[in-house]
This record gives C-alpha cells, sequence and structure tokens, in this order.
C-alpha cells in the first residue's frame, strides 16, 4: 500500500511539473518541463527562470533511461517555438523556433543523460542575441520526439503547455566572464557547432567584440572555419575594422589567390571597397564565374574603360556561346546563352550590344531557366529575348526601372509578354534597328 502510495505521490508531482513546470530550488532556479514519461524513457526539459547570454547551461533535455540497458536512439529532436517580447516596449516577436534540431544520437545509457547535442541551445542564444537593458520575456511551446533503432517512438504528450523564462542583459561581471570564454573559443578552434553558435551569441555584446585585438581575431580567423565561429570573428572585424590597412591587405592577399576566402564571407562593411576591385577581376579573368560580387562595386570600375575591356574580354573566353548566332542554338545551349547575357548586363561594355541585339527577335522559351533580374517576379518563363532586352537595358540605363516603370501587377505570361514587346519595339529604335 505505501508503494502505491508513494507512486500516486510521484505521478501527480510530475503531472504538476508537466503542465506549470517545476522549481528545483531557490539556489540554481532551474525548472522543469517534462516532455513525456513512461517506463522505458522519460524526456525532461530543464530551464533556467532567469538567464543571460553568460549562461551557456541556460536549458537542456534530460533523457532518462529507465532500463537496465542502454537504448540506441536513432535521433532525438527538439521544437521550441514561441514568442519574445521587449519588456520595455511590451513588442512581441513571433518565433517560428528559437531553436529546434537534433539535440542527441547514439548509445543512450541506463540513468539521466544530458541530451544538448549539435549545438541546438548555443543556436537560441545567438537568435536571442543581445536584449535591451530591461530584457526580453520568453515564452515557448516546446515539442520534442525520439526514435530508437528499433522503431519504438515516443513524443510530446502535451502539445499546448509553455514555458516562459526572463532573458536579461548581462551584468558587469558576466560580461567579464564572457570576455574569458570568448578568448577561450578563439584560440581552441574545435569544428563545432556549438562552439560557433556560442562566438555568435558572445559577439553581439559590444564590450566582449572590443575586448579581443586585431591581431588575436586575425589569428583567430585563420584557424575558425564557418561551423566554429568564423562569421562571428569577421563580423567584429568588420565592425572595428572597415578601414584598417592591416585588415584590407589580408583580405586582398585572400581574394587575389586560389582557395582564398570567397568574397561574400567578408564582412558587409567591406563590399564596397573599390581596393578590391583588381583582385575580383584577376579572379574572374582566371577562373571565369559570376560577377556578382563585382556587382557590389560596379560604382567603383563600370566608368573605367580598361577594366570593362578586361572583363569583356574574360566573358567572351568563358563563354564563347555570345560569339554564335543565338538562332542556331537550343537547348542548354540557349541556357548558356542567357547566362552569360546577364553577367554581359554587369560588365556594361558598349560593344557588347551586337552580340546581345539578335536575340531581341527570339521568343523562344529557354528550358528551366531561372536567373536574377532587376524586374518585377511575376511568375512567368523568361524568353530569350526577355534575356537579351533586360541585358540591353541595363548597358544603356544602368537598370531597369525606368523602361519598366509601369510593369507592377503583372501575374500571367499574357500581361508580361505584351509589356516586353512594347519596350523591346522601343529598344530597337534606340538601337536604329
Amino acid at each position: 500500500m505505501k508503494a502505491i502510495l508513494t507512486l500516486l505521490i510521484s505521478t501527480v508531482a510530475e503531472f504538476a511539473g508537466f503542465v506549470h513546470g517545476r522549481a528545483e530550488g531557490a539556489t540554481n532556479q532551474r525548472d522543469t518541463f517534462v516532455l513525456w514519461s513512461n517506463q522505458v524513457l522519460s524526456a525532461n526539459l530543464r530551464y533556467l527562470r532567469e538567464a543571460s547570454l553568460a549562461d551557456e547551461d541556460y536549458m537542456f533535455v534530460e533523457l532518462d533511461n529507465h532500463t537496465d540497458k542502454a537504448l540506441h536512439v536513432a535521433q532525438a529532436w527538439l521544437g521550441l517555438a514561441g514568442t519574445r517580447t521587449d519588456k520595455q516596449t511590451q513588442k512581441s516577436v513571433f518565433m517560428c523556433d528559437m531553436t529546434g534540431g537534433v539535440i542527441y544520437i547514439g548509445e543512450l545509457p541506463p540513468g539521466r543523460t544530458k541530451a544538448a547535442q549539435h549545438g541546438v541551445f548555443e543556436c537560441g542564444l545567438a537568435n536571442l542575441g543581445l536584449p535591451p537593458k530591461e530584457g526580453f520575456h520568453v515564452e515557448l511551446t516546446p515539442s520534442a520526439d525520439v526514435r530508437l533503432a528499433d522503431g519504438t517512438a515516443f513524443s510530446t504528450s502535451n502539445t499546448k503547455g509553455k514555458i516562459g523564462f526572463e532573458f536579461r542583459y548581462p551584468r558587469p561581471a558576466e560580461v567579464e566572464s564572457m570576455k574569458s570564454r570568448f578568448k577561450e573559443l578563439l584560440a581552441h578552434p574545435d569544428d563545432q557547432f556549438a562552439s560557433g553558435y556560442y562566438m555568435e551569441a558572445l559577439s553581439q555584446v559590444p564590450e566582449v567584440g572590443d575586448s579581443v585585438t586585431f591581431d588575436e581575431l586575425l589569428s583567430a580567423l585563420k584557424s575558425h572555419g564557418s561551423v566554429d565561429g568564423g562569421g562571428a570573428i569577421m563580423g567584429i572585424i568588420g565592425r572595428r575594422f572597415p578601414d584598417d590597412p592591416r585588415a584590407l591587405s589580408f583580405f586582398t592577399a585572400q581574394l587575389s589567390r586560389a582557395g582564398g576566402l570567397p568574397f561574400f564571407s567578408l564582412a558587409r562593411e567591406y563590399w564596397h571597397n573599390p581596393v578590391f576591385v583588381e583582385p575580383l577581376v584577376e579572379r574572374y579573368e582566371r577562373n571565369g564565374g559570376n560577377l556578382y560580387e563585382l556587382r557590389y562595386l560596379r560604382t567603383a570600375w563600370i566608368t573605367n574603360r580598361q577594366i570593362v575591356a578586361r572583363l569583356s574580354t574574360a566573358l567572351l573566353k568563358g563563354h564563347p556561346v555570345l560569339n554564335h548566332n543565338v538562332a542556331q542554338l537550343s537547348g542548354t545551349g540557349l541556357l548558356e546563352w542567357c547566362s552569360a547575357a546577364s553577367e554581359a548586363a554587369v560588365i556594361g561594355d558598349t560593344n557588347l550590344l551586337e552580340r546581345l541585339e539578335p536575340a531581341l527577335d527570339d521568343r523562344r522559351t529557354p528550358p528551366e531557366f531561372h536567373r536574377y533580374s532587376a524586374a518585377p517576379r511575376p511568375p512567368w518563363n523568361r524568353r530569350v529575348c526577355d534575356c537579351s532586352l533586360e541585358a540591353i537595358l541595363i548597358i544603356l540605363d544602368g537598370d531597369l526601372s525606368s523602361a519598366f516603370k509601369e510593369a507592377h501587377g503583372w501575374r500571367t505570361e499574357a500581361e508580361a509578354y505584351p509589356a516586353y514587346d512594347r519596350v523591346i519595339a522601343e529598344v530597337k529604335k534606340r538601337l536604329n534597328r
């Protein structure tokens, strides 16, 4: 009888925690939300009532294997959809997922195991970011499931249960500890998502990013990849050293060599710096590829006839299809021609017009053709003449806005094609055709 009474008390207590969360004590102020509970495998979401970016362990899932053998977990997954409310403005932002993903894979021994793999919870800190001084109130609806190798599956019993916690601005003492933690992560690359997400979280605190030297950042950038914090390091360099000669010299060297950093991996502060024009032109001459990197620097080189001529030569070398009569092309040949025409538009060389003009009469539609266009993008298929027209207009006018100023609202080919045909007729007059 005593055993049955004990079981009933335990079940009631667990249910109370399942609905409302259960405080574990004032010392750590950690609450528990029961995701599910059974005689094989239980799962509890453990979280701090109040946390900041300094709290790496602010949340985790505790899996409890009640059997006397290891369970092979094929995958345990967690989702945390909810809202983040600014406590000063009371404005709420819906978060499809504060964080979510696979939190455990592998052998699960008997007893309790902390499930916090693959950087899922660190990603949550990065997504929350640095709150205002008044902090955020975060309310989440946890959902989770686990699938064992033998096909057994368990999932969240109460799909409407919620948890809430306060996410506050870090205190001065915490900022100091975060500085030390950031330096530690900088010095020890490990190619782990958890490290990368936490570095991203810490880098959002200005005092943390300002506590490291340029040499420390540059050294770390050379050893960290996109997984373990390279983006966070790059973001700090861009914020603090946008015009520093040491940074410009390093990135110029990277862009100048094969296998160097991709242009778009640089911080946005560098995307419009004309110092990178020459290495990008050389890269295009050497490797071809697309010109979207140079598009961001177009105002810095478009009036330089020498650079324009070099780019045109490289374009025709990499896309000899532009030397062919478009009427004799078909299939993938048309696709390549349209792709080359979009690059010709970026280059802006009027000498390329003679290669583009004949296609103004070609009403064929290349198979599965999709590309960037500055024109409005209703769902219709581009024709070869449309590709030619857009390239010619960008070469002549720099953009498409004036020619397509009345283009809003197209939804069908029946609306789009006549509009393009009218502009094609106008362009032919401009070209004396």
